[in-house]
């Protein structure tokens, strides 16, 4: 579970369409951190692929970040 997003990580390990989960962690996520930007520049692609990517990988890349 990646911190600070509540229910949004449960949405991910569910899966799904990858459009709704991006959107709900960006909403989420707190205001200037790399999660919240990772999802945002992912919500505005128009390929799922990409939603799949940040959903599999980036998020992660990004949560590790802001724990630095």
């Amino acid at each position: 579970m990646v911190e600070g997003l509540g229910q949004a990580s449960i949405v991910v390990v569910r899966g799904g369409p990858e459009g709704p989960p991006v959107r709900e962690i960006w909403t989420k996520a707190t205001a200037g951190t790399h999660v919240r930007a990772a999802a945002y520049r992912a919500r505005q692609s128009a390929s799922p692929a990409e939603w799949r990517v940040f959903l599999e990988t980036g998020i992660f890349t990004a949560d590790a970040a802001d724990k630095r």
